[in-house]
């Protein structure tokens, strides 16, 4: 009796010869199967070569799957594509700076620390908001100063910075955290 798959042709053969776009789509979209094989692929190939590929699939705001894919090899290329990300805090698209800050706390190298306190003073409040999270998960001691500075912003930059403390942990902001409680819009 044959096995279930056992005729099943390997994923290699049935991903040899696709896009680097049609392995981005295949990584976005794990129903289709392959998911880990087209990142495995991605992942093997030459990071300088392809980065102009995910580069426009990230800015790419027609196709979700190609940019949501993209923004997972990136993050799976890790200290590879920090440099890259980091360069891209300072896009004019603010689309582009948010899953840019996004990327870099999922990564968490502690080189985009420097970069992403800069963004804290981004103009669009989203960037602000994304990159007090990254913030967060990349735990940097450095970040509280900045992030305590937040507190004094608006809300929804508030709650980021907030829980980037909470992530943190540290002990300086537990003053600065007590104080917002005090807070008339915070309290219940």
């Amino acid at each position: 009796m044959p096995k279930p798959f056992e005729d099943a042709e390997p994923a290699v053969h049935i991903l040899h010869g696709k896009s680097v776009e049609d392995l981005l789509l295949l990584i976005a979209d794990s129903e289709k199967g392959y998911k880990q094989e087209a990142l495995d692929m991605l992942l093997a190939m030459r990071f300088e070569e392809i980065y102009p590929v995910f580069e426009r699939a990230v800015r790419n705001d027609d196709d979700a799957d190609l940019r949501n894919g993209a923004m997972e090899v990136l993050v799976s290329f890790g200290a590879e594509s920090a440099p890259k990300l980091i360069k891209l805090l300072e896009d004019a698209n603010e689309e582009v700076r948010n899953f840019s800050a996004v990327m870099l706390g999922d990564i968490g190298r502690r080189e985009a620390v420097g970069p992403l306190i800069l963004a804290l003073g981004d103009p669009d409040m989203n960037v602000r908001h994304s990159v007090a999270e990254a913030l967060g998960k990349i735990g940097d001691r450095a970040a509280i100063p900045p992030l305590v500075n937040s507190l004094k912003s608006d809300f929804w930059l508030q709650y980021a910075a907030i829980s980037a403390l909470g992530n943190i942990g540290d002990y300086q902001a537990a003053p600065y955290l007590l104080e917002i409680l005090e807070d008339e819009n915070w309290s219940a």
